[in-house]
This record gives C-alpha cells, sequence and structure tokens, in this order.
C-alpha cells in the first residue's frame, strides 16, 4: 500500500515541476511579446531611408532574438527532459540489480545466455568472412 501511496506522490510531484515549468514559459512568452510590442516601430510619418533601413535592422534583430530565444528554451526543456529520462533508467536499472540480488540463479541464466550470443556472433563472423573469400576467390579465377 505504501508503494503505491509513494509512486503517487512521485507522480503529483512531477505533475507540480510540469506546471510549475508551464507556467514559467508561459511568463517568459508574454514578457518577450511585451518587450516586443515595446521594440516595434510605431508609424509616425515618413521616414527617410537610412531611418527605414535602421527600423528593419532593428526589426531584423528582435526575430533573430526570439528564435534564439526559442532555441535556448528548446534546449533547456530537451535538457530536463533527458535528466528526467535518466532518473527513469537509473531507478528501472536499481529494480533490476535488486532482482538480481534477490534471485541469483537468474544471473547466472543471463551469463549463459550472453556467452550463447557471443558463440553464435563468432560462427556467423566465420560463416560470413568464409562466403567473402569464396566471392573474391571465385571472381578472381
Amino acid at each position: 500500500m505504501s508503494m503505491v501511496v509513494d509512486k503517487e506522490q512521485r507522480a503529483l510531484a512531477s505533475h507540480r515541476a510540469e506546471i510549475a515549468s508551464a507556467i514559467q514559459t508561459l511568463d517568459m512568452r508574454e514578457e518577450r511579446r511585451q518587450l516586443d510590442a515595446m521594440l516595434r516601430p510605431s508609424e509616425v510619418g515618413p521616414v527617410s531611408g537610412m531611418e527605414e533601413a535602421l527600423l528593419r535592422e532593428r526589426l531584423n534583430t528582435v526575430d533573430a532574438t526570439r528564435t534564439v530565444d526559442d532555441l535556448i528554451e528548446t534546449a533547456h526543456t530537451t535538457a530536463e527532459e533527458l535528466d528526467t529520462q535518466g532518473h527513469l533508467i537509473r531507478g528501472a536499472r536499481s529494480k533490476v540489480t535488486g532482482v538480481y540480488s534477490r534471485i541469483p540463479s537468474i544471473s547466472t541464466i543471463i551469463g549463459k545466455v550472453a556467452a550463447l550470443k557471443r558463440r553464435d556472433l563468432w560462427i556467423m563472423t566465420i560463416l560470413i568472412s568464409l562466403c567473402i573469400v569464396l566471392l573474391l576467390w571465385a571472381a578472381i579465377f
């Protein structure tokens, strides 16, 4: 029963962290939108060619900054997801290790299977090498 409660508490903590991350992302986007609104030129009247070029350059800079911010945000999100997956894998590894320690015969069975796989790999390697040698010999003569 306590394992179920612990599992649900971890799930709740995970959901709370996701909600906090989503709120933070929304706040950052709102701040960026407000900053973009402040940086956009207001149409006051006719502008000279130089002023128009500077305004275009400023808009291009804002767009580039927004793109870089989006990339950085994506990188942070990816890093968080990879960290979460790492925790899950480490948890699974510890559970498997616990099972191995409780039932030692499992590790001997897995060892035998691994030895058979290695033997089969060597047999296949020798067979493929022999086929290649025969093909080369047939191609030469």
